[in-house]
């Protein structure tokens, strides 16, 4: 007869450091460390699509009959929704597993992956439309395991993120909710009114990509925005933003940027639109300029037309700016027409032959210029040292060593209750659709 010990090992032969059961509030602190709106292959390779579709950037050399094909580094932020879809779908499995007691001190914090979720998921559905999403990071939670989850269409999730949203709102309303999190949740620090808020503004988001759609379906939810109790993100001390830190910047190198379209530059420029300034790199050649009046050689057109010049010791020189003045003459866009790079009539904006946009010195040293404007890429990359000209734009350079992080933004103050009370919506017919008192409550959010 055998005879062996009956003892139970398994635990004894378990490693005490593998974590079997996840403590909820630190997979929601990664859940929110997961949350990234903008990230390097979407800058990348997304960005450059995405301009040229919404006729913001031009290749230097112009469009061509390819420029709406997506690229092969074509990118929208679709994986981040991933992340942050699996560690939510994993809260929800492990708060549905404790038991009732617990259940109740966790269970809120589900709803506050809510608004994540849809904030990137609205990014990556403007870029790709249809994309896979209430069946998605499903596999561990299924049987057989859910391998090959659906698409969902634009139209079905822009209704499934509302839901999401007023989930969200109306649980956090209507329940009496201590907070587990606190310094767990790095952005709000647990201030559950802040949550709401941002899940009622995100609303906004989805109204406006329905007005052209339904009109009557986006001022029914502009509607309820206003009317929520949970309120706006009104005030800065409400806005979602957060420093992920200096060395989370994504950038390490050089990237296409794009040259801006003239209508838009125009459009900027004519109004004297600040972000011009932010977005766009203006020209910086007026030592070039002046040599090309000192030696008479042709500028192009749209530049000369703002130069103005006079005449020092029998030669003409350089003497200021007109046009719109600075800083706004030195920015120019370029054409949108498919072949534009090619027609004699925009020679001026492209110089197929590579005659216009260069110098030569007496010794045959070439210097090459151009006059129209680039994306900024300083608005994008960290941890880089960048050369700029000083306050006199003449040739002594400073160097600046950008250290700053990324942060991430939404909603601040302006837009959001520029949204409710544009006069767009009185265009289109919101003064018809919603009461008075309800217009009067928006025009408080100024």
């Amino acid at each position: 007869m055998f005879t062996s010990c009956v003892d139970e090992f398994s635990e004894l032969n378990s490693d005490p450091s593998t974590i079997t059961k996840p403590d909820i509030r630190f997979l929601f602190t990664k859940c929110e460390a997961s949350f990234q709106p903008g990230d390097y292959a979407q800058w990348f390779g997304g960005f450059n699509d995405l301009s040229t579709w919404s006729q913001t950037t031009v290749s230097s050399g112009g469009n061509t009959t390819r420029s709406n094909r997506p690229t092969d580094e074509a990118n929208g932020c679709g994986y981040e929704v991933n992340e942050v879809l699996r560690y939510a779908n994993e809260i929800r499995y492990q708060i549905s597993q404790l038991p009732e007691e617990e259940k109740a001190t966790y269970e809120y914090i589900q709803y506050l992956c809510n608004p994540l979720l849809v904030y990137l998921s609205i990014q990556d559905a403007d870029l790709y439309g249809s994309r896979q999403y209430t069946e998605a990071e499903q596999a561990r939670y299924t049987n057989p395991p859910l391998l090959l989850p659906k698409y969902d269409t634009q139209e079905e999730l822009l209704e499934v993120w509302l839901k999401e949203l007023d989930q969200t709102i109306n649980y956090l309303s209507s329940n009496e909710i201590k907070d587990v999190l606190n310094n767990q949740d790095f952005i709000y620090k647990g201030d559950l009114k802040k949550w709401g808020k941002l899940a009622n503004s995100l609303k906004l988001k989805i109204a406006a990509r329905l007005i052209n759609k339904d009109r009557n379906r986006a001022f029914e939810i502009v509607k309820q925005v206003a009317e929520s109790p949970v309120g706006l993100i009104a005030t800065t001390d409400d806005d979602f933003v957060y420093n992920k830190g200096k060395f989370d910047n994504n950038w390490n190198n050089d990237f296409s940027v794009g040259v801006g379209t003239q209508h838009l530059i125009d459009f900027l420029v004519n109004n004297k639109d600040p972000r011009l300034l932010y977005f766009f790199q203006r020209m910086t050649t007026i030592l070039m300029l002046c040599r090309l009046i000192l030696i008479k050689k042709r500028m192009p057109d749209f530049v000369e037309k703002n130069v103005i010049s006079e005449v020092k010791n029998g030669k003409k020189v350089f003497k200021e700016w007109g046009g719109p003045g600075e800083p706004w003459v030195r920015y120019y866009g370029l054409p949108v027409e498919i072949g534009a790079g090619q027609m004699d009539k925009y020679e001026d904006y492209f110089d197929p032959k590579g005659q216009l946009f260069v110098l030569y010195s007496a010794a045959g040293a070439k210097k090459s210029y151009y006059p129209c404007t680039y994306r900024n890429q300083e608005m994008v990359k960290g941890l880089l040292t960048y050369t700029y000209p000083d306050a006199r734009m003449l040739l002594r350079f400073r160097t600046l060593n950008n250290m700053a992080g990324m942060v991430c933004i939404f909603r601040q103050r302006k837009p959001i209750s520029s949204w409710l009370n544009s006069p767009c919506w009185e265009l289109l017919g919101m003064d018809k659709k919603v009461p008075k008192s309800i217009l009067q409550t928006v025009s408080l959010l100024q």
